[in-house]
């Protein structure tokens, strides 16, 4: 028979590993270029990767919240990188552990601020594109987006149907959609 503590720690382990998991799957690609930076072997890099998932769900309930995900996540990456050399010992390692030690750190905060600098990317794109929309929709993006409201609240108080609420809120979107997608090319093709 479970007591509610085994059962709260089951859900506690349970919750940290899909954390550790989105977090995992929001960051692959930058762990995969953290593993090919220290051990260029395409081959083995991939192993690396899927055994570094792993090895991250089992200590799951080692990471904290808040903390740095990719700093944590790249040192079990180069702990398995040095299992790898040290178990099969075919090929030298490019660097030392103090060296691959200064990487993590570095590509840690790359990493994070690219993605800071792509969400102000994205922020200011919805800015200048939610400008660009005529007076009524923004009105209209306003009620439904800022103030919570429902279509339907939203079509009684503009004196409408239903129907061309939700019509008009899909192109608006559709428009913004395509507005920050342009919007954000052209930023990085301004750097």
């Amino acid at each position: 028979m479970n007591s509610s503590f085994e059962n709260e720690s089951i859900r506690s382990e349970e919750n940290a590993q899909k954390v550790v998991s989105d977090l995992f799957a929001i960051h692959r690609n930058a762990v995969n270029r953290f593993v090919l930076s220290i051990y260029p072997n395409i081959t083995d890099s991939e192993e690396i990767v899927q055994e570094t998932f792993i090895t991250a769900l089992k200590k799951a309930s080692q990471f904290e919240e808040g903390t740095n995900f990719l700093n944590w996540v790249f040192t079990i990456a180069k702990f398995k990188v040095l299992g790898l050399h040290r178990s099969n010992r075919r090929e030298q390692l490019l660097m030392s552990e103090l060296t691959m030690d200064v990487l993590i750190t570095h590509y840690s905060e790359i990493e994070t601020s690219d993605s800071s600098w792509n969400e102000t990317l994205k922020k200011n794109a919805l800015q200048f594109c939610r400008s660009q929309l005529t007076q009524r929709n923004q009105q209209m993006l306003k009620y439904r987006y800022d103030d919570g409201w429902k279509p339907g609240k939203i079509a009684e108080f503009l004196g409408q149907k239903s129907e061309s609420v939700y019509t008009a809120l899909s192109k608006i979107r559709s428009f913004l959609r395509k507005c920050m997608d342009i919007r954000m090319k052209e930023s990085i093709n301004e750097i």
